[in-house]
């Protein structure tokens, strides 16, 4: 196990880097390193499953690695294999890019939810945000998944748990706005919309609360013109 940061003196002595000394020359963190560029080449060209099988691996190395009293990702860095990257940064590209691959197999979508929960087990010294942002992913993962009850169930939770941020509502309101979504649930997710607004959230304007609400009004719309 990793004991050392990237940047701190190397233990052998050497008076190099641990990053370029012997943490180079350990040859299961070297594979690891090379699974998480591998991965993020993937990402830059838009192979979202690649990306997904490369990072799946290195995911199970860091998460054998963990202890319980690693509760926040800067505990958790030093068992990172990456010296460059921050565990916190990858785990967030991690969950984007198997939702990304959820698209094509509902295998990834399964992952996604296993690491969600994992995370949350895990980092529970984290910041309001990151707790925020990965039950927010475990929600739309849900979906992905073909399980909109838990979905629905993990959104409301996030929403009675933070009234006051946008996450939750639109996370929401997004589900219900999926695919062949019937005017009973635009009118919902209107609904959900109108309530962040009147609570007000603090943050309806990072996520374009008012423009989703025109979206979701002129397609309620079309539906109208066509009955």
């Amino acid at each position: 196990m990793l004991k050392f940061r990237g940047n701190d003196p190397c233990p052998c002595g050497s008076n190099k880097k641990y990053k370029k000394c012997c943490l180079a020359r350990d040859p299961v963190n070297a594979n690891l390193q090379r699974a998480i560029v591998r991965g993020y080449s993937a990402l830059m060209t838009h192979r979202s499953v690649q990306a997904s099988e490369s990072w799946w691996q290195v995911w199970l190395a860091v998460r054998a690695r963990l202890r319980p009293e690693m509760n926040t990702t800067d505990a958790a860095q030093r068992v990172y294999p990456d010296p460059v990257s921050h565990i916190h940064d990858w785990l967030q590209d991690l969950v984007q890019e198997l939702s990304n691959a959820a698209r094509h197999s509902p295998e990834y979508a399964s992952r996604g939810i296993a690491l969600c929960r994992e995370v949350l087990n895990q980092f529970t010294g984290e910041t309001e945000l990151f707790v925020q942002c990965f039950r927010a992913d475990l929600g739309e993962l849900y979906i992905l998944d073909g399980r909109f009850d838990e979905c629905e169930r993990e959104l409301t939770a996030l929403i009675d748990d933070y009234p006051d941020t946008a996450i939750g509502y639109i996370r929401l309101s997004d589900m219900l706005r999926r695919p062949k979504a019937t005017a009973s649930d635009l009118r919902q997710a209107l609904e959900i919309l109108h309530r962040a607004l009147q609570r007000p959230v603090a943050d309806a304007s990072n996520f374009d609360i008012h423009k989703r609400i025109q979206w979701i009004q002129e397609n309620l719309e079309k539906i109208a013109n066509l009955d």
